[in-house]
């Protein structure tokens, strides 16, 4: 059979066959994995072809379940007896299996030189019988030890891995559908394979095939309690260093130095992607030595092979320096005739426009990505105090844009510009933040069908919800990664993600944790990085949305909400759309369970608009009830209501009782037809009170 005529529902139809159960084709996103569990009823259906375009379009690693289960979940005892063999073989090419007599059935390469593989058996052995004779092939043929269990998943044949640029094809190399093989004879072959004491649920750590340096075996003999705490981090770099400079891959290094007395990471619950970075870094380190020493090797031979007949000088002492900042040097060459020509290097020209250019440029204007709430392309911050339900807004604004429903279902606040979202979130639980989306998504009713069922003994609330299909929107989620937009490879990562998603908005949760190390209180350490958010805004022509916390707030000081911000003014400079979020009403939360937050407002290309005031109420974790009550907040209105209720109260007085700025009390006062503003001379300064007016403007 041609391999290039079978799509990838062919080859679940072959791996699968006829045979109804639960099947999983989850996909990995970052560190988290999405699972996807369907019942397979005899063959790949739509819904599979969606699942596995959906995939590609959203360059995600797609995987399929090598075996069926009894009930949804694809948990270890619901395996249902296997009829096939599988083992990921790493670098092992599937024709050294076939020359150990056991060529595979199917047999695939899952990236550049690291091959997956099945073997069909006659018919079905018991699960128990599976275990070991499955172990016992990996272990045979020197496969990857931990890749034969029960719940094992495989690449997609006919997908791409998106983990190695440029996201090679999945390929499958042969299906050869005469291949099968009786169990019996099979485990006469392996059996002994597994070295003794070895058990079944925990297999021994094992070294790839090929060469180890010298240096890095004699350190691998190293025991814990022989490693010195002090040389570890040393140590460990040196032996990632060595691997990369003897050509071993990532996934390779990291299982070796993962099992060794050296990994510094191993207690630590992040400890694999701080492992894995690590080992990215000194890989990079080894590749770009190489391109310098190549660099200069090749410098060295044009050099000499020019010795006399070409370069004449390449002075070093300044004197053809083109300034003191570069220190950029003039080549000098003879030309045919022999005389000496300079040679001028590049140098760096602003693209200034001129005046009748730039008017002349066709430049839209703005509008809302979110009618009232945010403008699009525009670059801001949502900040406020503690509980104030930052994060349930900044999620409620991506799921409104990425969905196109309105904003808390509120008609007066409709998306205006729908498109795909990136939400970054580095502060909250990840059930907290699916637990949110999950009640939004229900409100926004694009959360697909659902079972309710009794919530397990001890949960929060009475009934929790499985999710069968939740409607796609086009929201991607990088929750508690660890991004930190200090490091050049993540920002390097962010701008080729949005790139390429081309999203309408990116929202980032919070400042603090993804800007590690900076000192906010600093204009010159925060404003690079905040030039490079709005370079990605321009770019791209997309809206941002930092969420940032407050200062604590001092008695008296009534300042204005932006600048209330925790860091330099510069942030608040950095501001085109702004929400800030304050508490009010903390007994009505306590009554009512409703938290109520008051937003303010701003803009730097709309006019000003009035205050919102949220009124919050949510279920228990696990339930999906959630309400929203929006109404618009009235200072003036709030100000003639209080001076109705305190006749002749002091200005100063009022301002600190409310928070609201006493310059802003004092204007909204002087413009009202409903309060008469009264003066009273005090040394060197003037002290107001307020009085009530009637509606025919009598006090």
């Amino acid at each position: 059979m041609d391999v290039n005529d079978l799509a990838s529902e062919d080859f679940l139809d072959i791996v699968w066959g006829s045979e109804h159960g639960w099947v999983d084709m989850p996909a990995k996103i970052g560190q988290y994995w999405s699972p996807w569990h369907y019942e397979y009823e005899g063959e790949a259906d739509n819904y599979m072809s969606g699942r596995i375009d959906g995939c590609l379009n959203d360059r995600e690693d797609l995987y399929f379940s090598a075996g069926i289960f009894e009930k949804r979940g694809r948990n270890f005892d619901d395996l249902r007896p296997p009829q096939w063999l599988w083992a990921d073989l790493d670098e092992i090419h599937p024709n050294e299996a076939g020359k150990r007599g056991l060529l595979p059935t199917l047999a695939w390469e899952s990236s550049v030189g690291r091959y997956q593989a099945m073997w069909k058996l006659g018919r079905r052995v018991s699960v128990k019988a599976f275990d070991r004779l499955n172990q016992s092939l990996s272990y045979y043929l020197g496969a990857d030890h931990g890749g034969w269990d029960r719940t094992q998943v495989l690449r997609l044949p006919g997908t791409r891995n998106f983990k190695y640029t440029p996201a090679p094809m999945v390929r499958l190399l042969w299906y050869k559908e005469e291949v099968v093989y009786n169990a019996r004879e099979v485990w006469d072959t392996v059996r002994g394979s597994v070295p003794q004491g070895v058990g079944l649920e925990a297999p021994p750590p094992g070294t790839r095939p090929g060469a180890v340096p010298a240096k890095v075996r004699a350190l691998l003999r190293a025991t814990p309690d022989t490693v010195v705490e002090g040389e570890r981090s040393s140590k460990l770099w040196h032996i990632e260093c060595l691997l990369a400079e003897a050509g071993w891959g990532a996934d390779a290094i990291y299982d070796v130095v993962a099992r060794s007395a050296w990994n510094k990471w191993a207690s630590i619950g992040t400890g694999e992607r701080r492992l894995r970075q690590e080992i990215a870094k000194a890989i990079r380190k080894v590749q770009s030595k190489a391109l310098e020493d190549a660099k200069r090797r090749k410098e060295k031979a044009v050099a000499q092979d020019l010795s006399g007949t070409g370069v004449v000088d390449r002075p070093g002492d300044g004197s053809n320096d083109l300034g003191t900042g570069d220190r950029k040097i003039k080549d000098t060459v003879q030309d045919a005739s022999g005389e000496l020509v300079v040679i001028e290097p590049d140098i760096f020209v602003f693209p200034w426009s001129r005046y009748s250019k730039f008017m002349a440029l066709a430049m839209e204007e703005p509008k809302w990505l979110i009618e009232g709430i945010w403008t699009a392309e525009s670059q801001g911050i949502l900040g406020g105090e503690p509980k104030t339900s930052k994060t349930t807004l900044g999620l409620a604004l991506a799921m409104s844009v990425a969905s196109g429903k309105s904003l808390f279902g509120n008609p007066d606040y409709r998306v205006r510009d729908q498109g795909p979202v990136l939400f970054v979130q580095e502060e909250n639980a990840p059930w907290m933040i699916q637990d949110r989306m999950k009640k939004l998504a229900h409100m926004y009713g694009i959360l697909g069908s659902i079972v309710e069922k009794r919530a397990p003994r001890g949960s929060l609330g009475k009934y929790v919800y499985d999710i069968v299909f939740p409607e796609d929107i086009p929201l991607k989620l990088l929750n508690n990664y660890g991004l930190d937009l200090t490091q050049e490879d993540h920002r390097e990562a962010i701008w080729k993600e949005v790139e390429q998603f081309k999203p309408r908005l990116v929202v980032l949760d919070p400042l603090y944790m993804i800007m590690a190390g900076v000192n906010f209180d600093k204009a010159h350490e925060l404003a690079p990085y905040l030039k490079w958010l709005l370079a990605l805004s321009n770019e791209f022509k997309c809206a941002v949305c930092i969420i940032h916390h407050f200062r604590k707030a001092q008695p008296g000081n009534n300042t204005r909400p932006g600048q209330r911000l925790m860091g330099n003014a510069t942030l608040h400079g950095f501001v085109d759309s702004a929400l800030y979020c304050e508490q009010i009403d903390a007994d009505d939360r306590r009554r009512t369970g409703t938290l109520y937050t008051r937003v303010h407002r701003e803009f730097r290309s709309i006019e000003p608009q009035k205050s919102l005031e949220f009124g919050i109420k949510m279920n228990p974790p696990g339930e999906l009830g959630m309400s929203v009550e929006v109404n618009t907040y009235d200072l003036s209105a709030r100000i003639v209501d209080l001076v109705n209720e305190q006749p002749g109260v002091y200005a100063r007085s009022l301002s600190k009782e409310t928070g609201i700025d006493y310059r802003i009390l004092i204007g909204r006062a002087r413009d009202s037809e409903r309060i008469k503003l009264s003066a009273i001379k005090r040394g060197r300064g003037t002290s107001y009170r307020l009085y009530p007016r009637d509606f025919n403007g009598n006090t």
